[in-house]
């Protein structure tokens, strides 16, 4: 396939025995024929490496990079880009997994419009649960100035959708440009280091973007496959507060010395108000009582880039229910703020 562009494929697995057949499988029957599946085994304990290298001699396109060291899932992709031979990359988790027509839609996407990235939409997977997740209205065509900016944080219009605060940050659905990430030597970052791993690379990429496009496809390619319905994975955080804050403030860094700084600012000072409904969603599953969680909510709230993103905040695109919630978080109610969060939850477990 002299013509088409080869695209390396990732994945990182630890542990992943029971997932990783269909994740492969799904990645060899991609309509798209020009691949390499880069499997890198991060010291796995099961059967995982085993499985690697059965796939390997299933398809020549499957390759395994077996780490010495267990390093975590950036370690894993960092190791997996230095040895991709592609022009373009694509991130998948080994228990997810990709519809067949995934590569080569996002492949005829960047061709036609000569871009730098392409994304798409979505599936969670709860168990015989699914939930579509649709980041914009339709196909979209944008400069990548604007895709930055809303990978940075919800702008305009789409502060009418707090709730979709996230849904740019992972790498996964996205194909990435190799030689951008090459020739900037970009790599994961581990979550204790900078808190949020696909955000950041997300953003570092998005800000060494030359002035070009970037392509949003309104279809929902990747099954992302979660274990339970809970929030959060199910289980209080205690450093989750921390992480959130790390993040933030390494992307006001990261984009501190941009021509539009200040509409990157902007939008992360966005992200800074609404990262308030995960933290808060998160201490709701703290197992220390009502008061203790009350004290941590209070405190985060007195914050200082909080208390400054909810001066901010366009209370104008927000829906009522969600004027309420930041209304509330502006008076930093700790008490009310908490009764809010408890509705939230009841909320959300009824629709799991």
């Amino acid at each position: 396939m002299p013509n088409k562009p080869l695209v390396s494929i990732i994945v990182p697995a630890y542990n992943a025995e029971q997932t990783l057949e269909k994740c492969v499988n799904s990645l060899t029957a991609q309509t798209y024929r020009n691949l390499e599946i880069i499997i890198v085994n991060d010291c796995a304990v099961d059967g995982t490496l085993a499985l690697a290298q059965q796939l390997a001699e299933g398809d020549a396109r499957v390759k395994v990079c077996d780490r010495k060291q267990n390093g975590g899932l950036a370690q894993a992709r960092n190791s997996g880009m230095e040895q991709a031979a592609g022009d373009w990359f694509v991130f998948v988790d080994s228990d997810d997994w990709l519809e067949p027509e995934t590569i080569e839609t996002a492949m005829d996407a960047a061709n036609k419009n000569d871009a730098d990235l392409v994304v798409w939409s979505y599936v969670s997977e709860y168990g015989e649960i699914k939930k579509e997740k649709h980041i914009f209205d339709g196909d979209q065509v944008m400069t990548n100035e604007e895709m930055l900016l809303h990978t940075l944080g919800p702008i305009g219009e789409r502060l009418a959708h707090p709730e979709f605060i996230h849904s740019l940050s992972s790498v996964c659905i996205k194909l990435f440009k190799a030689e951008l990430i090459k020739s900037n030597r970009l790599v994961f970052y581990d979550l204790e280091k900078i808190g949020a791993e696909d955000l950041y690379f997300s953003a570092q990429y998005g800000s060494v973007c030359p002035a070009g496009k970037s392509v949003y496809l309104d279809r929902c390619f990747y099954h992302y496959i979660k274990a339970n319905t809970a929030s959060l994975s199910g289980r209080y955080k205690p450093q989750y507060t921390a992480m959130a804050f790390h993040v933030n403030t390494a992307l006001q860094e990261l984009c501190a010395a941009r021509e539009d700084a200040d509409d990157c600012l902007a939008a992360i000072r966005n992200r800074w108000a609404l990262c308030l409904i995960n933290i808060g969603l998160n201490e709701m599953m703290a197992t220390d009582g009502r008061r203790a969680i009350c004290k941590r909510l209070k405190k985060v709230l007195s914050e200082p880039p909080i208390r400054q993103a909810l001066r901010q905040l366009d209370f104008h695109y927000l829906p009522p229910k969600w004027k309420a919630f930041f209304g509330c978080a502006r008076l930093r109610c700790a008490f009310l703020f908490y009764c809010l969060l408890r509705a939230m939850q009841k909320l959300i477990a009824k629709h799991d």
